[in-house]
Formats: C-alpha cells, sequence, structure tokens
C-alpha cells in the first residue's frame, strides 16, 4: 500500500516525506511509493549489519522500467525487464549475460538514484538526495 506523502520535517536538501507504513515493508518485497512527485522503489536489504531500508528512484537505468514490478533474488533487487541486477547499494552487478540470452552486456559504474530513507514510529520517510 502507498500512502500519500506528507512533509515530517525540513532538511537542508529538503522535506522529509512519509511515503509508508513500516509494516507494509516486509523483507522480500519490493514497495513503490512517490514522494515530491518522484516514482520510488522501497526494500529491506540484507546487508553485514542486518536488515537496510533502501529507497531508489523507480527506474531501470537500461530501459526505464519500473523496478517496483522486479524482485528480490540472492539479497539483490533484479528489475523484471532485462534482468539488471543491483546490490544492496544500488551499483549494477556486471555479471555476464547467460549464454543465447539478448540481455544487454554489463556495463561499469551504473548507479541507482538513492534517496535518504529512515523509519520513525512505525512510518517510512524519505527524503530527496543531495545534488
Amino acid at each position: 500500500m502507498t500512502v500519500i506523502a506528507t512533509t515530517q520535517e525540513k532538511t537542508p536538501n529538503g522535506a522529509w516525506h512519509c511515503v509508508a507504513e513500516s509494516a507494509d515493508l516486509p523483507p522480500g518485497r519490493l514497495l513503490a511509493a512517490q514522494a515530491d512527485g518522484v516514482d520510488l522503489v522501497l526494500w529491506r536489504a540484507l546487508t553485514a549489519d542486518g536488515l537496510a531500508l533502501r529507497a531508489w528512484e523507480d527506474v531501470c537505468p537500461h530501459r526505464g522500467a519500473k523496478l517496483s514490478r522486479g524482485l528480490i533474488r540472492d539479497g539483490q533487487l533484479l528489475c523484471y525487464k532485462h534482468a539488471w541486477r543491483f546490490d544492496v547499494d544500488g551499483v549494477r552487478l556486471t555479471t555476464l549475460p547467460e549464454s543465447g540470452s539478448a540481455r544487454v552486456p554489463p556495463q561499469e559504474g551504473i548507479r541507482l538514484i538513492a534517496w535518504g530513507v529512515r523509519e520513525q514510529d512505525g512510518k517510512v520517510l524519505v527524503c530527496r538526495p543531495v545534488p
């Protein structure tokens, strides 16, 4: 469920917006949300320190597919359109395409646009990234 964004507090790079209830974001699930007119994808990523909340702009840099329509596999976000994989830091994994696949070969340095994200009082809040 996506919650209508509401401003929570101001920061030097914008405002914090409530975009979801914490309970709507269990591990292993992608959640589409919107803040400041921007579509976002939220998920809980497994890191060395445990589960960490992530918020990225909901667009695959390859062909503009909605990442929120993808899935989480082996701790990575997998785009549904052409199987691009992103690690918990939003960096495209440079794995080779499967044999006989029409998938686009890996490219270096591709990174998703991350938003600030935190949980407070059972709510998920996001903040626009600093330019």
